[in-house]
């Protein structure tokens, strides 16, 4: 059988209390029923079902809510995996995943688990993440946060209770949005590279408004502070201009000291220089300090840098390695690389190298190459984090770094005029010499205060002019991809609405729209499905008209490889809306001659208390039939006086 990606079966469901297996049912590839008479426990089922596959079920049964887990042993991509989810009433319980069978799950150590939260964070991922990862599916956005498993089963699972007309499950704070990203997703109309420039595009927008929003402040102080149309020149020339002054101004003082005392020979000797000398110290131990401190982080930094891309070398060497060998899986040799001999005949096995026919474990080989990937990931995120914070660090140490260099610039100039001239008392014109000097010292203090603020302002300019080029470009792909998309979606809507058209024709004569069909449109803003412009029909053709496009969706994936619908489709409640024995058990037909004529594998699980009995056969039943008396889940006598509905 045909096999596309991704592919998603159900092998084995187990529900949990106390260590004993209350429901224990294996599952196959095809059409699966569950049947039984209503109230038996058969939505108890497909919820458990839902739930172990990441879905947030509205009103879990009470029944379910005496279990402690649900297991399910899954297919996916041809690899085995086992989910464990445990059964509580909260919101968002986590999920546990191992690789392989529900047999070894069972019995491995609990360290040999991995558990998922239902939210990702920065540094953990969801286990829908982990999940969409593993089935190859890539991560896309709803309204305003990632996709994740509950939002798929919204349409691989229809659920009893939701309304006929709706497709997607009716759920608490729903949009639109989100309805049309996931339903671009699973039909494969969602574009990676469109997705990542509408992103982009996004951050980019951002960035330029935040950019401008800075320019505009401190256009503002400048405007304040009485400088406006600056260039580096004209700080240049001020700072050139103060300069001269400071040397005009030092120049007088020491002439005037000259004139007015004698320079006294050990006036490094003097206590007011003593203590200078004595203050100086400390500033240069604290900057020596911050020097070595600031190398030794550089050092640290630079090799955190070099870790990092020697983790992104193997992710992508990782990569190539994979894409090498899935291309080496389609060689074939005719002669020895070695020996030039002929290579004998291709070996019986598919799964075995063609030269030298030692048989290959692909999914050891599959899993082995995402576990590797996985690790590699977690610690070039780990990684990021410690550089990031290093490089905090480091802009603190250099601020520190100015802040003590100026410091010791002005002690040591003052120092050097003590040491000059020695004096006692200073006359009216000394005094207003050395008041003029602080105030042209501060002067080119505050200048070089704008002057780096004037940087700022065209470093942000210059960011600005950059941030627009690039977001005009990436504005121009996102426009030229929509368009291509556009293309796209007409040749999907054609396959599914063909597939959906021909189940409606098939229909028992109950719905004169459904045999005469004219035009077909689905509408996830709307979350319904017209037929001849119509959407309104009687309770039971509109149950049909929901499950007929389920199917068509899964029929449609059949088809068409680029779909990204995992071939798996849980339906209950085909008989729901009052719908007639004879439709009911005409539809089951209709399904079961479906999925037999389906060459790509796929799972179908529905329920029914109106078998029809050229099903009633194991290879498409599940379990015994249900009955009032004899649940689904059967628990212990103690537990028995609980019931299930």
């Amino acid at each position: 059988m045909t096999f596309h990606k991704p592919t998603l079966i159900i092998k084995r469901m187990i529900a949990a209390k106390e260590g004993s297996f209350v429901y224990d049912e294996s599952f196959h590839s095809g059409l699966n029923i569950i049947r039984g008479q209503n109230g038996s426990g058969k939505t108890t089922i497909t919820q458990l079902i839902a739930f172990g596959l990441g879905r947030e079920v509205a009103a879990l049964k009470p029944e379910i809510l005496l279990c402690d887990y649900v297991y399910l042993e899954l297919s996916i991509n041809n690899s085995p995996y086992t989910l464990r989810r445990e059964l509580e009433s909260t919101a968002r319980r986590p999920l546990d995943i191992f690789e392989g069978s529900s047999e070894q799950a069972l019995t491995a150590d609990i360290s040999s688990w991995k558990r998922f939260p239902f939210n990702g964070t920065s540094d953990r991922e969801s286990f829908s993440q982990v999940l969409f990862e593993i089935m190859g599916m890539p991560q896309t956005k709803g309204a305003s946060s990632k996709l994740t498993m509950n939002q798929l089963l919204r349409v691989c699972y229809a659920e009893q209770s939701n309304p006929a007309s709706a497709i997607f499950t009716l759920e608490q704070f729903d949009s639109a949005l989100t309805r049309e990203a996931t339903f671009s997703l699973l039909t494969g109309l969602y574009n990676d590279d469109l997705y990542a420039d509408q992103i982009k595009r996004d951050e980019l927008d951002k960035q330029l408004q935040k950019t401008s929003d800075q320019l505009t402040a401190i256009y503002k102080v400048l405007a304040q502070s009485g400088f406006t149309h600056l260039t580096q020149k004209s700080f240049d020339d001020a700072l050139a201009e103060l300069a001269d002054k400071e040397k005009s101004i030092s120049d007088e003082i020491s002439k005037i000291l000259d004139n007015s005392y004698e320079v006294q020979e050990s006036s490094g000797n003097d206590p007011q220089i003593s203590k200078k000398y004595r203050d100086l110290e400390p500033i240069r131990d604290d900057l020596v300090a911050a020097y070595e401190r600031r190398n030794d982080l550089t050092l640290s930094i630079e090799d955190s840098e070099l870790f990092i891309s020697d983790l992104e070398n193997r992710l992508a060497a990782l990569e190539d390695a994979k894409n090498a060998k899935t291309a080496l899986d389609h060689f074939s040799f005719e002669y020895c690389p070695a020996c030039l001999s002929p290579v004998s005949k291709k070996p019986e096995n598919h799964h075995a190298c063609s030269l030298c026919k030692t048989e290959i474990d692909e999914k050891r080989v599959s899993n082995n190459y995402l576990r590797m990937t996985n690790e590699i990931k977690f610690q070039v995120i780990e990684s990021k984090k410690i550089l990031s914070r290093n490089k905090d660090k480091a802009d603190h140490y250099k601020q520190d770094i100015r802040r003590l260099e100026s410091q010791l610039y002005e002690a040591e100039s003052e120092i050097r005029l003590y040491k000059k001239h020695f004096f006692s008392n200073s006359d009216d014109h000394l005094k207003r010499c050395f008041e003029e000097l602080g105030f042209i010292r501060e002067s080119i203090n505050s200048l070089r205060k704008q002057e780096d603020l004037f940087k700022v302002v065209e470093t942000l300019r210059l960011e600005k002019t950059r941030l627009e080029s690039e977001l005009s470009d990436v504005k121009g792909r996102v426009e030229r991809e929509k368009s291509l998309l556009e293309r796209r979606h007409s040749d999907v809507n054609a396959i599914i609405y063909s597939s959906l058209e021909q189940l409606l024709n098939a229909d028992l004569d109950r719905e004169e729209e459904f045999r005469s069909v004219e035009s077909l449109e689905f509408s996830p803003a709307h979350n319904t499905v017209y037929v001849n412009g119509r959407n309104s029909f009687a309770e039971s053709s509109l149950v049909y008209l929901n499950t007929a496009f389920h199917l068509a969706l899964l029929k449609s994936s059949c088809e068409a490889d680029f779909m990204r619908f995992p071939r798996f489709l849980l339906l209950d409640g085909i008989e729901n809306g009052g719908m007639e024995s004879g439709r009911s058990r005409h539809l089951q037909l209709l399904i079961a001659k479906l999925s037999e004529e389906m060459e790509v594998e796929h799972q179908i699980i529905i329920t029914t208390a109106n078998i029809d009995m050229d099903l009633e056969k194991e290879q498409f039943t599940v379990g015994r039939f249900y009955t009032r008396d004899d649940k689904s889940l059967r628990f212990k006598k103690a537990t028995d006086s609980e019931g299930q509905k």
